[in-house]
């Protein structure tokens, strides 16, 4: 019916005796097929016929696409595909499902490859009489290549309408400036959070950890954090190029081709602001032990100076036993010289003859055969 609406455009339906027809009947061996009553009732009104292809299209779409909100993506998708008409009118009404992030990078479902497709805004009061100015000027074939060009108007509610609301806007030059900026003071934060950590946790080995003190801190060895991989902040020119790269990837997974980038993507990396330096410089490395580590070894140092101090205690136990040893072997001495001197015990005769040892001589009473 769709077919045979779209090429039959020119012809004139009503019967010569003045007769309106109110529907269309097919018929075959005298058995009757279908009977449409939309695309057989043409209105009595200039350009009938093309109102007609209108009120047939617009009903083919509302039966398709009744209660089409459907949260499955592939659902939808396979619901686009399954729609099938060989013409569109010249104007009209579409399923909003064939139009996708209209907010971004408008992205369209259905329309045959072949078709050029533009998009506008419109006002919503605009509508209806556009739909009648530029209904009667031809249908749009689907499935012929013919370089058919259609554009899609985006009804707008007329207080937010504006002509220019799907211009792709102009950089923000203020705003590029001002990233420079806002990076420079993150990169001197990420510079001072650098220093910090190594002045904290510099020169931090495994086997700091396995100290008494370090087991009481730490449950397991920490993973030591790579302070250039983790938190540095990237610099203006690679955030811009990553921001061309990622959108020409998106267009290309989007659109299955490789289209040129719009503004402002095409353009070079936005300059820095004149008259300003900025430094995107690591900051120094550092030699010094952290606070941590210096912590941890004075711990090891004072363990072992306890471990030192426990050694010298036992060794001085020890020595003050063999000093009482001594003693008495001393005391056993002493009285024996105090009896060899004829004295008594505890006079000092004893001590006195200890004294004379070194100059003393013995001699055997009986001379040696």
């Amino acid at each position: 019916v769709n077919r045979l609406l779209a090429e039959h455009l020119g012809t004139d339906w009503f019967a010569a005796n003045g007769a309106v027809p109110i529907g269309m009947l097919a018929v075959e061996n005298d058995a009757v097929l279908w009977f449409d009553a939309v695309a057989g009732r043409f209105p009595a009104k200039t350009d009938a016929n093309y109102w007609t292809f209108l009120s047939h299209t617009r009903q083919a779409i509302q039966r398709h696409f009744n209660g089409w909100q459907l949260a499955d993506a592939a659902a939808r998708q396979a619901l686009i595909d399954s729609f099938k008409l060989a013409y569109l009118p010249a104007a009209g009404v579409l399923p909003t499902l064939f139009l996708e992030d209209v907010a971004t990078l408008p992205k369209t479902h259905w329309f045959p490859p072949h078709l050029q497709v533009e998009m506008a805004p419109i006002a919503e009061s605009q509508v209806q009489g556009l739909i009648a100015r530029e209904l009667p000027r031809m249908s749009i074939d689907l499935e012929k290549v013919g370089g058919d060009r259609i554009r899609l108007l985006l009804a707008v509610a007329d207080s937010d309408f504006r002509a220019d609301l799907l211009d792709l806007p102009l950089p923000d030059w203020r705003m590029q400036q001002e990233l420079y900026r806002y990076a420079q003071r993150a990169h001197d934060s990420w510079k001072d959070w650098v220093v910090q950590y190594d002045a904290l946790f510099n020169n931090l080995q495994p086997a700091d950890f396995q100290t008494s003190e370090g087991k009481r801190l730490f449950a397991s060895v920490p993973d030591k954090i790579d302070t250039e991989a983790e938190g540095q902040p990237i610099t203006p020119e690679l955030f811009f190029n990553r921001l061309i790269a990622a959108s020409r990837d998106w267009q290309t997974a989007a659109n299955g081709i490789n289209p040129q980038l719009p503004a402002p993507y095409t353009e070079t990396v936005p300059p820095p602001p004149a008259g300003e330096t900025f430094d995107w410089s690591a900051p120094p490395p550092s030699e010094a032990d952290g606070l941590l580590k210096q912590y941890l070894d004075a711990s090891l140092q004072i363990e072992q100076t306890e471990q030192l101090i426990d050694d010298l205690a036992d060794l001085l136990a020890l020595y003050a036993d063999m000093q009482r040893s001594q003693r008495q072997q001393i005391d056993h001495v002493s009285l024996s010289f105090a009896r060899l001197a004829g004295g008594l015990p505890g006079d000092g005769s004893g001590l006195a003859v200890a004294r004379w040892l070194p100059d003393i001589k013995f001699t055997s009473k009986t001379p040696p055969a």
